[in-house]
């Protein structure tokens, strides 16, 4: 790869030249276990600026971000360099009057990968990669400003599982301190006072949880651990956080080859329609298409073919009942690479045919917080199934889940 110096010096322009740029590029942030670059998207990354070792021995500063933003611009228009951005589907052309690499804007928080679990698709537990973080992560955020955050900024703060996180309140109060959107990626298996809180007061904005599974057998063959009753608990109460007009909760299901059956598409639909998130996300394991050409139109090897009918059945069952799925890869794979689309051609053709196929009347299931109270309440609540209703525990009365 060029030396920064050289595809600073190389390329200059003039404000009304059109160039190729990216918000991502510009202000975006990804703090990784692997380190720091500017943006990762599914399988797909730019390249990275320093390494986690090599963050982990200097200091870095923001006018040490720019000179790289700079450097990953500098490559994006040479028409000599193979950069991957080149190829990504989010490059736009503007002026370059409009290119500012000083602000903060899309941040990808996810420096650790400690879990309390072990998903069978996921990166970390195929390659037994569970470790804390080398360097500071919020040192390098604390390098911006209030005034260097972009009005639209948002982090989606992973891992990893957040809540693990000694230190948790310490970011909490540093995006809320900058105004910047929190979306809290969570395996809810540890239920946070804070986060709680966060959506009652929308400091929080999602709440999101992988839930990926709807029997207790699948779950615990797909996170291999047994704590399936425990996260269907704590969304409870994070939906009903969210009903206090503050944050939002956002269920997703990640379909793979072990949770495609008739009784997890009918017991997720069901579980929605009782904790009622405020948006259900429906995707698919991306982890097969790593290492593929981001260009290539085909699906590599892997056959989506059982994930997509099951996700099609899925979604006309929730679309009966009143429920409006949100297809995820629309706005994340789609968004970058032509995998992405081919995947989301598949998808839409299939749900499409499944909802033509559905002929039986819709049966709307009203959902029973329209009549709660809009009261903020600080409290945590705790969740009786039968009959279906949020009760407040007593004071200094341990919370207790009654099934």
């Amino acid at each position: 790869m060029k030396d920064l110096n050289k595809v600073i010096k190389s390329n200059t322009y003039r404000s009304e030249d059109l160039v190729k740029s990216c918000p991502r590029l510009e202000s975006g942030l990804r703090l990784g276990i692997e380190g720091v670059r500017a943006c990762q998207l599914g399988a797909f990354a730019s390249p990275i600026f320093w390494s986690a070792d090599e963050a982990a021995q200097i200091k870095i500063t923001k006018e040490m971000i720019v000179e790289k933003r700079k450097w990953l611009f500098g490559l994006l228009n040479d028409e000599e360099s193979d950069i991957t951005c080149s190829l990504c589907h989010m490059v736009r052309r503007k002026r370059f009057a409009d290119v500012d690499f000083t602000q903060l804007g899309q941040i990808d928080l996810a420096a650790t990968t400690l879990c309390n679990l072990r998903c069978k698709y996921c990166n970390s537990t195929i390659h037994n990669w569970f470790f804390e973080s080398k360097y500071d992560d919020l040192a390098i955020l604390r390098e911006f400003r209030p005034l260097d955050v972009q009005w639209d900024s948002a982090v989606d703060f992973n891992g990893g599982e957040p809540s693990l996180l000694k230190n948790l309140d310490e970011y909490l109060d540093f995006f809320s301190s900058r105004r910047i959107q929190v979306r809290f990626m969570t395996n809810g298996v540890k239920f946070h006072q804070s986060v709680f809180d966060g959506l009652a007061d929308g400091s929080i904005h999602w709440v999101v949880t992988s839930l990926d599974a709807e029997t207790p057998s699948t779950y615990l063959r797909l996170k291999q651990r047994d704590y399936y009753l425990q996260v269907l608990e704590n969304l409870t109460r994070y939906a009903y956080a969210g009903s206090q007009n503050g944050g939002r909760l956002a269920v997703k299901y990640i379909f793979c080859s072990d949770n495609c059956s008739d009784d997890d598409i009918a017991g997720f639909t069901y579980a929605m329609l009782a904790i009622r998130p405020h948006q259900i996300w429906l995707t698919f394991d991306f982890v097969p298409l790593q290492d593929h050409p981001i260009h290539a139109k085909h699906l590599r090897n892997y056959d989506y073919s059982k994930d997509v009918a099951a996700y099609a059945k899925m979604h006309a069952l929730m679309k009966k009942h009143g429920l409006n799925p949100v297809n995820y890869t629309e706005s994340h794979l789609a968004a970058v690479c032509q995998q992405g689309k081919t995947l989301l051609d598949q998808v839409q053709q299939t749900t499409e045919m499944a909802s033509s196929a559905q002929a039986a009347p819709e049966l709307i299931l009203n959902d029973f917080r329209r009549k709660e109270s809009t009261a903020r309440i600080r409290q945590t609540p705790f969740f009786i199934v039968s009959p279906l209703r949020i009760k407040m525990p007593q004071k200094n009365q341990p919370l207790v889940v009654t099934w």
